[in-house]
């Protein structure tokens, strides 16, 4: 079986190193997030983790990231646009610093 807050712990704690962060680990999150698997399910969460990684390069999943903001309520379109006020005004794209108390 798998164990998804350990693999939880794993993914936040690559995200919050001083390396780039890995585009495929914030889709990850970003999916365990949506999913509630091994995190309490947060889709605005996961919704910046998507955007994270559009703004990183993976065009790709912009349309998975588009159509969860089509499904986000108003207090959770709020809850993302504050993560990425913090996110903008620190001008650190990868959030390597706010990310350990962003998404505990």
């Amino acid at each position: 079986p798998q164990d998804h807050a350990e693999a939880a712990k794993w993914y936040r704690l690559s995200l919050s190193t001083l390396f780039s962060p890995d585009t495929n680990v914030q889709i990850r999150l970003g999916e365990m997030y949506l999913k509630g698997d091994g995190v309490r399910q947060n889709p605005a969460r996961a919704y910046v983790l998507y955007d994270m990684a559009v703004r990183n390069g993976r065009v790709e999943i912009s349309g998975r990231r588009d159509d969860l903001a089509n499904h986000l309520t108003s207090d959770q379109q709020d809850e993302v646009r504050q993560l990425q006020t913090h996110w903008n005004t620190e001008k650190d794209p990868t959030l390597t610093e706010f990310v350990p108390d962003l998404f505990k």
